[in-house]
């Protein structure tokens, strides 16, 4: 379920308070899917504000699970459900129901959860919602009804329904590499998409831009407003520009590695209005690139700096956030400050690498109102507040 609170007190709608529309079904499949990635809102074009919630499945792939989006109108509590598998049934699939046939409520088809950290990401500038799948199979055959959307960016309107026909997203955007990743458990789907403010010079085609990077370590850029380049769903490739993170090579192969988990972060350059995108993975070193425009305003990414993983920790880093012209992000049992430009060390936490703080797993920094926010994952689990001050009030440790 999708539960409602009220701010001031914490009294749940529908419970300690008086609400027909809360709370709301998530899953029927508790067990199965998992509503790992966070919620997500949005004020849409048409007036109204929606909520998303998206759904994985638990370590190890394992189980009948289905990933798919619930998108909530918060005004009428109506809500609309895309499945990444069987997408032409827009509902919540039950648990061992029936998979084919008259009442079918269940798929035949698993796998293809929604891992990615900020789950749906809507696009105020295309109206549109778009959700990231993982590793599952990629299957269109509309005269046998097969809609499997394995591995691919999919793009639906505000409500959460699809296009015109039956099935179908609005757009999708699938690798050319889609077999091998899944083969090789390389979900595209490890993140969400991220959006990318374009450049002064981008051509206007290219006005609505976005990265979405994998486990199979490649950086891709595609076009919001025409995701796959070809004006229509279900087809493959057409991405931009894709980059290998530095030291991988899988963007031709779609085999599993450099793994890149977290969350890109994205910073606009107050100097020079230049878009960045911060590229961290899990093991295997970090990377910045810049929007770059060819002679007829054609964006792509250009490599601009890259850092090791730290020598004393065992990941490379978590989601990235940036703030004032500064890189955050923990590594290990650090919290890092880095150049945003450069890329050097501004300042490391060594001091964090005692039982006080003694473990990170994929909790990653927040900035809130000029202050950073981060969790360790000992026991007990602290919450620690840092005040923006420079790089750190007082000294970083």
């Amino acid at each position: 379920k999708i539960h409602k609170y009220r701010i001031a007190d914490g009294n749940e709608y529908g419970v300690d308070i008086a609400d027909p529309n809360w709370p709301q079904v998530s899953t029927l499949k508790p067990d199965l899917d998992k509503g790992a990635a966070g919620l997500s809102i949005a004020a849409a074009q048409d007036g109204n504000t929606y909520l998303y919630s998206v759904t994985d499945g638990y370590i190890g792939d394992g189980g009948d699970y289905q990933g798919h989006i619930t998108a909530i109108n918060l005004a009428t509590g109506a809500q609309k459900v895309f499945n990444s598998l069987c997408s032409n049934l827009t509902i919540h699939f039950v648990n061992n129901g029936i998979k084919s046939g008259a009442g079918q409520n269940d798929c035949a088809s698993a796998q293809n959860g929604i891992w990615g950290r900020p789950g749906a990401v809507y696009d105020a500038g295309t109206d549109r919602v778009f959700i990231t799948t993982g590793n599952g199979p990629f299957k269109i055959d509309i005269p046998n009804g097969v809609y499997n959307w394995g591995d691919s960016v999919l793009a639906l309107h505000p409500d959460g329904s699809g296009g015109a026909s039956t099935g179908m997203p609005v757009d999708s955007y699938t690798p050319t590499t889609f077999a091998n990743l899944k083969t090789t458990d390389a979900d595209l789907g490890s993140e969400s998409i991220a959006i990318v403010p374009p450049p002064p010079g981008t051509a206007a085609q290219y006005r609505h831009i976005a990265v979405q990077a994998g486990k199979d370590g490649c950086i891709r850029l595609i076009n919001l407003a025409d995701l796959s380049g070809q004006g229509a769903p279900a087809k493959t490739g057409g991405e931009l520009d894709a980059k290998n993170l530095p030291g991988g090579s899988n963007c031709t192969t779609g085999s599993d590695g450099p793994e890149i988990k977290p969350q890109p972060a994205v910073w606009v350059n107050p100097a020079d209005s230049s878009s960045w995108i911060y590229v961290t993975s899990y093991g295997d070193g970090s990377a910045a690139y810049k929007i770059a425009l060819d002679g007829s305003g054609k964006p792509s990414l250009a490599l601009q700096t890259q850092w090791p993983v730290l020598p004393d920790t065992f990941a490379s880093g978590t989601s990235p956030v940036v703030a004032n012209g500064t890189l955050y992000y923990m590594s290990g049992n650090h919290l890092v400050a880095r150049d945003a430009v450069t890329g050097a060390v501004l300042s490391i936490g060594s001091a964090w690498a005692s039982t006080s703080f003694s473990s990170q797993h994929w909790q990653s920094p927040i900035l809130v109102n000029g202050r950073l926010y981060l969790f360790n994952d000992a026991s007990p689990s602290v919450l620690w507040v840092f005040q923006l001050d420079g790089t750190f009030k007082s000294g970083f440790d």
